[in-house]
C-alpha cells in the first residue's frame, strides 16, 4: 500500500486504519466531534473489524451526547 503518490515504498495495510483512527482521536479532543466521527468511518469502512475503533466512536458520541448510540456501540 502506497500512502502518498510518489511514495516507493510499500507499507503495512494496516498503517492507514491506524492514521484514521489518531486523526479520528485528534480531532475528539479538540472538541470537532463532526471532523472525528468522518475519520472513524473511514477506519471503519478500511478495517471492521477493528474492537478499537468501535471503542474511540462510542465515546465520540457519548462527548456529543448521544448516549443510547454510544451504548449500542
Amino acid at each position: 500500500m502506497v500512502l502518498w503518490e510518489g511514495d516507493e515504498e510499500e507499507s503495512d495495510p494496516t498503517v492507514l486504519v491506524w492514521v484514521y483512527y489518531f486523526l479520528a482521536q485528534h480531532f475528539y479532543f479538540k472538541g470537532d466531534l463532526k471532523q472525528a466521527l468522518s475519520f472513524i468511518e473511514k477506519g471503519v469502512n478500511h478495517t471492521p473489524t477493528l474492537i478499537d475503533i468501535y471503542t474511540l466512536k462510542a465515546r465520540i458520541y457519548k462527548k456529543g451526547g448521544d448516549l443510547k448510540k454510544a451504548m449500542e456501540l
